[in-house]
């Protein structure tokens, strides 16, 4: 007899499955119609099998699973159900599930493979049963074995059960051993061999025939041939020891002391658990104790205890292979050699270890001292700043990183290569020459210079420093190569700089003079040593300044000149001969200084005016000829005096001005009858040019004309730099101005297009600081005016992922152009923005990227609309499942009960049961199907803006409200949402007014703002919803109609991303809370999608 406990939601399958399955006189079958209703009933924990649906209300049947598991252990446990899917499949194994059964098919097929599985997991479950029973023999026979048996747990140590023989040996009780450690009773295992057997158990598991040498608790030390097993039984980590005691056949160890002292080496022996069998005088020496002492010591902490695990592991590794073997010791100040040769037993297992000690201490010092020296020489070498190397037979033997640097050569395939490849061909045979003298022992120069090859072509200088060594046991060049092409550069500069400089000084025909702060004469031109009358550069070099002037007022004045302009020029006096004759001359002075702008002194310019009358012919010559071109010249160009009258003026003026040169002379602008704006520009201009001596510009437009022009003021200086003229040229520009007007126009057009556009235009720089953007732009980022953004953020700030920015940089870089690409962009309080770039690399005029620059096309609400209909296509999807799931379940159990039905033909009664119970089912079939027409249009129409408040008008004129009062208080709120929000209202319209109960009077919907959420309460005074009933009040399938109006409230308000949940007071009425994300309202009509 199998007891079954089936758990459905389903009533019909319930009724269904028992009268199948108690066909059979093998089954009794309990049924219940939630995994809640399961659990509380006794029936639970007395059943052979559980069989249940998956998806239920409430506790699903994974769920049920989980907890069956936990509180009842390894009942059989069935999932029969509609679900189909594959992490259903791998969910219930992986919690432990005896069998999956599918539910659809053929139902009298359906229910005999059920029966079957019942069967295959309720007898599989009472074999289990059977081996417990037999390891409850196998306990009987541990007991009565004569070898001494232990079991303890591997992660405590203690111990769970022990045989009566080794109880009987050590002289306990059982109580006094169980769940003690060994430690605990008194019974001490060597440490090193505790550690070693630990390590093999967590390592291989198992341990074979250990010679163990143990302590039991009334004194008494035992050698023993232990074997240990490590397993797993019902989840715990257990260690199962069978132990012999061969004390008694333990043989005397032969001295070996004669062998062991001839050798100055220590040498002792060991068994196999290192304990000191003999030991040489050596050993003594080294360890300072007598070998008496010495022997039954334990090797593997005679020294330190931190070497044990090592000469542990070395002896039981030359025991294991029976072979010598080597290992080095030096972890306690001194190096030793250790030579381990295994000694074989009688029955030609290794039962000892001979071992001999050499002391390699001042051996190892040595090694490590050039180790060390190595080290130090090799870090030079890599990191020098120079090119080191060495070669033989023309290829190189080594090469450091900076090799590499100088020549543009990778390591590999310098070492391929002749070293006469990188040396200039103009270079090559002398340095071919040099190598094979110095190869021969000739003497040759060890420094030297030549030209390199770069892989790329470039010919460097470099400085070589060579020399004969050897190398690997051969004779081989060591070099040294330094780049000094910028030092040869920068040398070749000076002196041509130099020389330069000298050439100037050595031709000019003014004198250059320098001074010291003490104002002495330090340097001087070989024209200043000839003015002076001086008879060397050595002869004027050292003398005061002073001596050069003929009146010490003159130079007084100048020097106070300078310090107030900081130069002079054209200062006029007389200088003063060696042999005493003055001259006249003109000086510029200025101080120089060093390169932190120190005063050094002061140097200048003198010039012998002495043959002023020449220099005032060649003047009057020089002025014809000046005259001569501005009478020809198509610029006007006039003469201005320092009352701001013309004295002269070129023809061209009546062409420009319609003025004839007579008219003009001698006047002002103002007295030649040009307008007041034109006469306030140039002589503001013309007073500007003789106060500062300094040239101008202005640009000047001609109303009697139209012309524009570009005027020049030139100031001309008298004698004493006084200002006592100023020239002006004038050209039209009248045709460039035009251009101008036109190009500033066509920018005027350019930038109303962009402030108008209503997509992001904007230009980055090099470094991404974007350098403009349209007023659209800035708004959609959250600034006001496009002035906050521009030189002050980069395109980055404004990038949402990162990771998302760098990709797209580097579509951009490599495509050059890019239309339609998508990015998530974020503004200025972090709200995300969905847009496509179209945008192009900005380049300079040398062909260099110069920036970025493109148009954004907010896609932000195609992009909400679009997860929208995402969502709504999931939410179909996933109730049309539970539709198809629920008529799926009303389907097999239509079929049993016709198949029920049919055998049931001479029984007209029952016939007639069966026939009335598919006629319910049916029923429930039209329903849900009826109910899929409520969802017809979920997700055909995207979502939109929708006024709430007439929605609920329009919804609770189909509903008999009667005497139930309904109170909106929505103003100005509009809702981003599907179109099927108006079903959400009816159907919480519907449920107050069907189950409110006769105390409801009122239903009220009205808002709060809950931070930038925005919450719509939708309230009643009725009965209110049982707190029970809360946390499945939106599953699917709870309620009393078809189970799937409030389900399908919430699925329809997931599409927009908002919420509801239920936070009445029980019989103090139902409330409902929809949560509102910011973005999908607006209030007054104001915000955006």
């Amino acid at each position: 007899m199998y007891n079954v406990l089936y758990i459905d939601d389903e009533k019909a399958l319930l009724d269904l499955a028992r009268v199948y399955l108690e066909q059979s006189p093998e089954f009794c079958v309990t049924t219940r119609t939630s995994a809640q209703e399961a659990l509380d009933s006794p029936l639970i924990s007395t059943c052979d099998v559980i069989v249940s649906d998956y998806q239920m209300p409430g506790i699903d049947g994974i769920a049920l699973l989980k907890t069956v598991r936990e509180r009842y252990g390894d009942t059989p446990f069935i999932l029969f159900t509609g679900r189909g899917r594959e992490d259903v499949v791998i969910e219930a194994i992986n919690n432990g599930v005896d069998f999956y059964l599918q539910k659809g098919g053929d139902p009298k097929s359906q229910f005999a493979e059920l029966a079957h599985k019942i069967h295959m997991a309720v007898e599989r479950k009472r074999a289990m049963d059977a081996r417990l029973e037999s390891e409850a023999r196998f306990v009987t026979f541990f007991n009565a074995s004569p070898v001494n048996q232990l079991i303890f747990d591997y992660s405590t140590g203690k111990i769970i059960d022990v045989n009566d023989r080794l109880l009987k040996e050590i002289g306990m009780h059982r109580e006094d051993v169980l769940g003690k450690t060994g430690t605990e009773l008194g019974v001490i295992l060597d440490p090193v061999q505790k550690s070693h057997i630990l390590e093999q158990l967590e390592r291989e598991g198992t341990i074979q025939n250990a010679e163990l040498n143990i302590r039991i608790p009334d004194g008494r030390t035992w050698s023993t041939l232990t074997s240990m097993t490590r397993v797993k039984v019902h989840g715990q980590e257990l260690v199962y020891i069978q132990s012999f005691d061969v004390t008694a056949q333990k043989r005397a160890q032969q001295t070996i002391d004669a062998l062991l002292n001839a050798p100055p080496d220590v040498s002792f022996m060991v068994d196999r658990n290192g304990i000191i069998l003999t030991a040489n005088h050596a050993a003594t020496i080294r360890f300072g104790l007598p070998v008496d002492r010495l022997k039954g010591m334990d090797a593997f902490t005679l020294i330190s205890p931190d070497l044990a695990n090592l000469r542990r592991m070395k002896i039981n590794e030359a025991i294991a292979t029976r072979k010598p073997l080597v290992y080095l010791d030096n972890r306690t100040g001194r190096s030793y050699e250790n030579h381990l040769y295994p000694v074989a037993g009688s029955e030609g297992d290794a039962d000892a270890v001979a071992i001999y000690s050499h002391d390699v201490t001042e051996q190892r010092q040595a090694k490590e001292a050039l180790k060390k020296s190595e080290e130090k020489y090799r870090l030079v070498v890599e990191h020098s700043h120079d090119s080191i190397y060495i070669y033989r037979d023309n290829h190189f033997l080594f090469i450091n990183q900076q090799a590499e640097e100088i020549s543009g050569y990778p390591h590999e395939e310098l070492m391929k290569r002749e070293l006469w490849d990188f040396i200039h061909p103009e270079d090559r045979e002398r340095l071919k020459e040099a190598a094979a003298r110095r190869f021969a022992g000739g003497h040759v120069s060890s420094a030297f210079q030549a030209r390199i090859l770069r892989k790329n072509g470039e010919v460097r200088d470099a400085e070589f420093f060579v020399d004969l060594v050897e190398f690997l046991g051969r004779p081989a060049i060591l070099g040294i190569a330094r780049d000094i092409t910028e030092k040869k550069q920068a040398e070749v500069v000076l002196r041509e700089s130099e020389l330069r400089y000298r050439k100037i000084l050595d031709t000019m025909q003014d004198a250059y003079f320098r001074t010291d702060t003490s104002d002495r004469i330090n340097m001087a031109s070989p024209s200043a040593v000839r003015m002076f009358g001086y008879d060397s550069e050595e002869d004027i070099l050292g003398i005061p300044a002073i001596n050069l002037y003929a009146s010490p007022e003159f130079r007084d004045e100048m020097l106070q000149d300078l310090k107030k302009e900081g130069r002079v020029v054209n200062s006029y006096g007389e200088g003063l001969r060696k042999d005493g004759t003055p001259i006249s001359v003109s000086i510029n002075v200025q101080y120089y200084r060093d390169d932190q702008g120190r005063i050094l002194g002061t140097e200048g310019i003198v010039r012998n005016v002495s043959d002023q009358k020449d220099i005032w012919e060649a003047l009057c010559d020089s002025e014809a000829r000046f005259r001569g071109l501005t009478e020809q010249s198509q610029d006007l160009i006039m003469l201005f005096d320092r009352n701001l009258r013309n004295i002269y003026v070129n023809p061209i003026v009546e062409r420009v001005a319609g003025i004839s040169p007579g008219q003009w002379m001698g006047k002002t602008h103002g007295e030649t009858g040009f307008e007041p704006e034109i006469v306030e520009s140039c002589e503001r201009a013309l007073r500007e040019a003789f106060a500062t001596g300094k040239e101008g510009r202005i640009e000047l437009r001609l109303p009697s004309s139209g012309l524009w022009l570009d005027c020049l003021l030139v100031p001309v200086r008298g004698p004493d730099g006084i200002v006592t003229e100023v020239i002006t040229s004038s050209r039209d520009i009248t045709d460039r101005k035009r251009a101008e007007e036109m190009l500033l126009k066509s920018k005027e057009d350019y930038r109303l297009i962009i402030e108008n556009m209503q997509d992001v235009f904007y230009r980055t720089d090099r470094e991404g600081v974007i350098t403009m953007i349209s007023s659209y732009g800035a708004r959609i980022v959250g600034y006001d005016n496009p002035a906050d953004i521009i030189g002050k953020m980069r395109a980055t700030d404004f990038y949402a992922d990162s990771d998302e920015r760098d990709v797209f940089m580097g579509y951009i870089l490599k495509n050059k152009v890019v239309t339609g690409y998508p990015l998530t962009l974020k503004d200025r309080s972090g709200e995300l923005h969905y847009a496509t770039a179209s945008c192009r690399l900005l380049y300079d005029a040398e062909g260099n990227i110069n920036g970025i620059e493109g148009i954004l096309h907010d896609v932000t609400h195609l992009k909400q609309v679009e997860d929208a209909l995402r969502q709504a296509n999931r939410q179909i999807r996933l109730m049309t499942s539970i539709t198809r799931h629920d008529i799926r379940n009303q389907l097999l159990a239509l079929n049993g009960w016709l198949e029920l039905s049919r055998e049931s033909v001479d029984d007209p009664r029952q016939m007639l049961e069966m026939i009335t119970k598919g006629q319910k089912i049916a029923g429930i079939i039209g329903q849900q199907i009826n109910f899929t027409t409520v969802f017809d249009d979920m997700g055909v129409k995207p979502p939109a803006w929708q006024d709430p408040a007439a929605l609920i008008r329009s919804t609770a004129a189909s509903l008999p409200f009667n005497r139930v009062r309904l109170e909106i208080d929505l103003p100005g709120i509009v809702l981003f949402g599907d179109p099927l929000l108006e079903k959400i209202f009816y159907n919480l319209f519907d449920n107050a007014l069907r189950y409110g109960g006769e105390r409801m009077t009122f239903v009220r919907v009205f808002s709060r703002r809950d931070d930038t959420d925005l919450i719509l309460v939708v309230e009643d005074n009725g009965t209110g919803i049982p707190a029970q009933d809360k946390e499945q009040l939106f599953d699917s399938g709870f309620g009393k109609n078809t189970g799937l109006g409030l389900f399908l409230v919430k699925e329809i308000l997931a599409i927009t991303g908002m919420t509801i949940g239920e936070t009445g007071i029980p019989g103090k009425g139902a409330r409902f809370e929809i949560r509102v994300p910011a973005g999908r309202y607006r209030v007054d009509g104001t915000g955006s999608p």
